[in-house]
């Protein structure tokens, strides 16, 4: 079966195609930790999860499952599933079904089937068979904690390790114990030392995670690529075969050669027989392999200069990559950088020949003959070697290096930068806007079409600009400009740097710009700018002017000059005191003209004003820079002046306040007024902190209540508070004034409280204070109310809790809200609740509070001091009265003193004696309800035995009464129970009536009397006397000679019988019900034939039960006595006399 790899990636071996120069990258264990579904993809990879060996994996499962039988079957539905559990200890079997599954084992022996899609199985403890199904799949050890690393054996023949045999696909987990692996494409390592072998196998991924691991895959000698993925993870890992792959940030540095060699920066790695490397996210320097892949990170990548084919891959970073010996395939990224000055000397001692249009780089040697070509793609940069090379650019923006040697370089399209560097260059720009740089030697430039900057270097060199606006660098009187097509070319501009240059030389220049001592033979010489020489700062707070040119010089020999003035941001300030000049804004540019001493002395007046930044911390420096140019009237410009700048401190500036007048009237006992909501804090420098300090006129006068911040002084009658503008600001609005209460004040006498408010910030400075706001408090003197009184106050005693008692009232002249309280009241209820707990106030009302506390036996009164405040200070107390009426309450409860009697007491024995229980204490009467069914009789209030034969406990173990307790209003019904007690040895004697007597275990007397009564000895040897009347003897215990019992009156005249039990004597059937049938009954001492069931020896007055009579031969059940008949002359039995039920 072929496997499908993940995300439906198709099934293409890894390697290079030569045919269409692309490369497939092995996919790596992106993530596979517990909870992932499978491997992820590499970003530009296709795996293959090839067809493995379906007879070895067959052979695999049918053994690892041979005897095996799972405690659970787990199943998985379609979705993404976690199955299983690592806790559980007896063994299961594990079917994931579709979608990206995670299988867990437990400590036993487990089976784990991934079945479809990509699946992550982790076996955990015991000897597991692991088998992944379709789609990619992984088997971990990641999380397992044996203490050992892992030996896994995934190849398809036995495989010998450490002097250990391990058969096809199977390893041993961190505990030791056994695996078995059947459709597995990665394997994950422990955080031990693991050992992980799939050489032979196809497309395998190996992950050893942490420890120093030995990962060993495919091993092609001297190839390209080997088909499976190798992933050291932590730890000092070695590799054998297979592709090498690094994760994480950690740049790496791998130096292989013939397939051997060293990896660090991810631990001391050892490669042999590796000829593929992948690098990390990080900066990589990988040499030797015969195919890289850089990863991300700016990777230097050099291949194995053999003389074969080498395919090298740039990642995501800025890559450098060194051509080697051989005709290699080389992939960049359009920003990677192709370099040829590595060339091994042994090999080649000529140059190159390079297109990066077509990507063709042929080297040659020193014969001029061809030792390599190499195919080239995505390259942006070029560096040649030491000798004559020859480099043809792409559509791109290139920079091409020429090196030493006299090298021919042309742009072709795009804006290239060519450096001819040592030996006479060719540089052609040909298109687009081109930089020329020849370099040493006698370079030749020609910019072609576009706007070219064109820098010979040293030697005498000729630049062409051709066509656009090109701009010429000459520092070497033997340069020469070429511009044949005047202003039709562009309009070009030339700076000389050397002088007495030959002004012929110039033509169709339009611009021509001296630098430094630059000059031409016989011209103007240029303004100089002096007064600066070296860089000076002058230091000003944002809040002045700085004068910062004074010293600056102009000289020049000009009939005129043009000095501009430009600040580096023009959001720092303005220039002011212009004098003759004129200032742009927006340009933040000075400018001014005039004689060289007129224009020196402009830009000695001229000042700047920094920007105020009261946006910005005190102290902070912004530090302004400004370049002065100086042009002649010739057009030579003098060396631009950067020297001078400004440094600008922000300095502290006063806070802000804003107190509007404003009066406020209020009663001395309001506490509520805020009257400084409606000031102003302010502060002029970010992130300064400032001080308020409110005080009042005298501090006696009352106190201010913070409510957002700050602390009052009562001492010194001041409220301060620290903070920004804005928390200074928050805390003063929600501060309130509370003036002295004036108790004994004259009614409606007014105090005026005036504040003083002052600002001061953390430097020192502050704002004017202010006196505007002030609060005039009313004094009213307080009327105290009358003392309460109860309206209503009567209830009985039956009144429930919560049941209002009387309203309360009192009355107040000055209108003012009372409450009422108990003068004497229970502990914690803030005066709520009376002391005794009766009763409670609730809304201004006396309700009832506990019923059980108001139980009286007569009406009855309670008084309470109740006290109403107006919450101002008055209160009056008052007596109030609750009456409770008694009310009759009918009787709760009836006892009897005894609760068992024993089986056939005496007839008028006491049981026991009966009380109750009356809420009143009234004196009650008893009426039995329910006597039990004539058992028992009431004598008073005494509870006695009525018929003792009836109170029976083989009939009855307890009975039921009913008993009703009146208090000659009121009744009560209770229902009580009374228990038998079982006598050892029966005597029972029967009444008249028709009774059914049974005996217990022991040997019982029992005498039914007159009546038809039946009697059942039950266990022991019984002695039954069935007196007058017809009577039956029961027989339902099984028959044995110690049960067997003696009938001392059977009398067939009054119609006696005897009864049997099936469920004792079993040979009887349900056909068998009624009168024993004649065939089963015999007469003699032994059954005549087999139906005989019961023997009659008449002699002896002896009843026999034989449950086979004859059929048993001498295997035949033994006759057993079950009744002895004594009375004198023994009845003539038939089968009329026994019965079946």
């Amino acid at each position: 079966m072929t496997k499908s790899s993940p995300q439906g990636r198709s099934a293409e071996p890894v390697g290079r195609n030569a045919s269409d120069l692309g490369a497939h990258v092995p996919d790596p264990l992106a993530d596979a930790r517990e909870g992932r579904r499978s491997l992820q993809a590499y970003p530009d990879a296709e795996k293959a999860a090839g067809e493995r060996s379906s007879s070895l994996e067959t052979n695999a499962l049918s053994s690892a499952s041979a005897g095996f039988s799972a405690s659970s079957v787990i199943r998985g539905d379609d979705g993404d599933n976690d199955l299983g559990s690592h806790d559980a200890t007896a063994s299961q079997a594990i079917y994931a079904g579709m979608g990206w599954d995670t299988l867990r084992g437990g400590s036993a022996d487990d089976q784990l089937f991934g079945e479809e899609d990509d699946d992550l199985l982790i076996g955990w403890q015991g000897s597991d068979l692991i088998d992944g199904g379709d789609g990619f799949d992984t088997v971990s050890y990641e999380t397992e904690t044996g203490g050992r690393g892992v030996v896994v054996n995934l190849t398809d023949a036995a495989w010998t390790y450490d002097g250990i045999t391990y058969a096809a696909f199977t390893g041993t987990d961190t505990w030791g114990n056994l695996d078995t692996y059947v459709g597995i494409e990665a394997a994950v390592g422990s955080a031990y030392d693991d050992v992980i072998n799939v050489q032979g196998g196809e497309n395998i991924v190996l992950y050893g995670l942490g420890g120093n691991d030995t990962l060993i895959g495919s091993r092609i000698e001297g190839g390209l690529v080997a088909n499976d993925t190798l992933i050291g993870g932590e730890g000092d890992d070695t590799f054998i075969g297979g592709t090498v792959m690094y994760e994480g940030m950690a740049g790496v540095t791998v130096t292989l050669s013939s397939g051997s060699g060293t990896g660090t920066g991810q631990g001391n790695d050892t490669f042999s027989q590796v000829y593929c490397v992948i690098g990390s996210d990080g900066d990589d320097a990988i040499s030797g392999a015969t195919e890289i892949h850089g990863g991300a990170g700016n990777d230097v990548l050099t291949g194995s200069n053999s003389d074969g084919i080498d395919s090298i891959h740039a990642g995501t970073g800025i890559d450098t990559i060194y051509g080697t010996a051989g005709s290699d395939y080389i992939f960049g990224n359009f920003q990677t950088a192709l370099r040829y000055d590595r060339l091994p000397a042994s090999l080649y001692l000529g140059r190159i020949q390079a297109n990066l249009g077509t990507g063709i780089v042929n080297k040659y040697t020193v014969s001029g003959t061809v030792a390599g070509s190499d195919q080239a793609s995505g390259i942006k940069n070029l560096a040649g070697t030491n000798y004559g090379d020859s480099v043809t650019g792409s559509i791109y923006d290139n920079r091409i290096e020429g090196l030493g040697g006299n090298d021919v370089l042309s742009g072709a399209a795009g804006n290239d930068t060519l450096e001819g560097g040592d030996g006479n260059d060719s540089l052609y720009g040909v298109y687009d806007n081109d930089s020329l740089l020849g370099g040493a030697g006698n370079d030749s430039l020609d910019g072609g079409d576009g706007s070219d900057t064109l820098v010979g270097g040293t030697g005498n060199d000729t630049m062409v600009g051709g066509l656009g606006n090109d701009v010429y660098y000459i520092d070497d009187l033997g340069d020469s400009t070429l511009e044949l097509n005047g202003t039709n070319g562009g309009i070009d501009t030339v700076y000389i740097s050397v002088k007495d240059f030959d002004g012929t030389k110039l033509a169709n220049i339009e611009n021509i710009v001296l630098v430094g001592e630059g000059s031409i033979w016989g011209s103007n010489a240029a303004p100089v700018i002096g007064g600066a020489p070296s860089p000076v700062t002058v230091a000003v707070q944002d809040i002045e002017i700085a004068s910062p040119f004074t010293t600056v010089t102009v000289t020049d020999d000009s009939a005129s000059v043009t000095a501009t003035v430009k600040m580096s941001n023009i959001y720092d300030g303005a220039f002011v005191n212009l004098g003759t000049g004129t200032y742009d804004a927006l340009a933040g540019t000075y400018t001014v003209s005039g004689t060289a001493a007129a224009v020196q002395a402009a830009l000695r007046a001229l000042q700047f004003n920094p920007t105020d930044h009261s946006d910005l911390p005190i102290g902070t420096v912004h530090t302004t820079t400004f370049t002065i140019s100086v042009v002649d009237s010739a057009g030579a410009a003098a060396v631009p002046n950067s020297n001078i700048a400004v440094a600008a401190t922000v300095a502290n500036r006063a806070p802000i306040m804003i107190a509007p007048e404003a009066s406020f009237t209020v009663d001395d006992t309001d506490s509520s007024i805020r009257p400084f909501a409606g000031l102003s804090i302010g502060e002029t420098n970010m992130g300064d902190t400032v001080t308020v300090r409110i005080a009042l006129d005298a501090p006696g006068k009352g106190v201010l209540i913070p409510g957002n911040g700050g602390t009052f002084d009562a001492a010194t009658g001041i409220f301060t508070m620290t903070g920004t503008a804005l928390e200074v600001q928050t805390a003063v609005h929600a501060l309130r004034y509370d003036p002295t209460d004036r108790t004994g004040a004259p009614d409606l006498s007014a105090e005026t409280t005036v504040f003083t408010i002052e600002l001061t910030d953390a430097g020192g400075l502050s704002a004017p204070s202010s006196s505007a706001i002030r609060v005039t408090s009313i004094h009213h003197e307080n009327a105290v109310p009358t003392a309460p009184v109860l309206s209503g106050g009567a209830i009985s005693d039956a009144a429930a809790a919560g049941t209002v008692v009387g309203t309360l009232s009192a009355t107040d002249t000055d209108g003012d809200a009372l409450s009422f309280t108990f003068a004497d009241a229970l502990a914690g209820s803030d005066g709520l609740v009376s002391a005794d707990g009766r009763f409670a106030i609730s809304g201004g009302s006396i309700v009832v509070r506990d019923k059980s506390l108001i139980q009286v036996a007569q009406d009855t009164v309670f008084s309470y001091a109740v006290t109403a405040s107006d919450g101002r200070g008055g209160a009056a107390t008052g007596t109030v009265a609750v009456t409770v009426a008694d009310v009759n309450k009918a009787p709760t409860d009836i006892a009897l003193s005894q609760s068992s009697v024993r089986e056939h007491s005496d007839v008028g024995t006491v049981i026991g004696t009966l009380s109750g229980t009356d809420p009143n204490g009234d004196g009650l009467t008893y009426t039995l309800l329910n006597d039990g069914g004539g058992l028992v009789e009431l004598v008073g209030n005494e509870i006695r035995v009525k018929n003792n034969a009836a109170i029976d406990y083989e009939q009855v173990t307890s009975f039921d009464i009913a008993v009703a307790a009146s208090d000659g209003a009121a009744s009560f019904t209770k229902t009580l129970t009374v228990a038998v007690q079982d006598a050892k040895r029966e005597t029972v004697v029967g009444t008249a009536g028709n009774d059914l007597i049974r005996g217990g275990s022991g040997a019982d007397e029992l005498n039914g009397g007159a009546g038809n009564d039946t009697l059942g000895g039950g266990g022991g040897q019984d002695d039954l006397t069935g007196g007058a009347g017809a009577d039956a003897f029961l027989f339902d215990q099984l028959p044995s000679k110690s049960s067997a019992d003696t009938i001392l009156d059977f009398s067939i005249a009054e119609g006696d019988r005897i009864v049997l039990s099936r469920t004792a004597f079993a040979a009887f059937g349900a056909a068998d019900v009624g009168m024993l049938s004649a065939s089963a009954f015999a007469t003699g001492k032994a059954a005549a034939d087999a139906d005989d069931r019961i023997i009659y020896d008449r002699s002896a007055g002896r009843i026999y039960y034989d449950a086979d009579g004859t059929a048993g031969g001498k295997h035949s059940a033994a006759a057993v006595l079950i009744a002895t008949l004594t009375s004198g002359v023994k009845p003539a039995l038939t089968h009329e006399s026994f019965f079946i039920v």
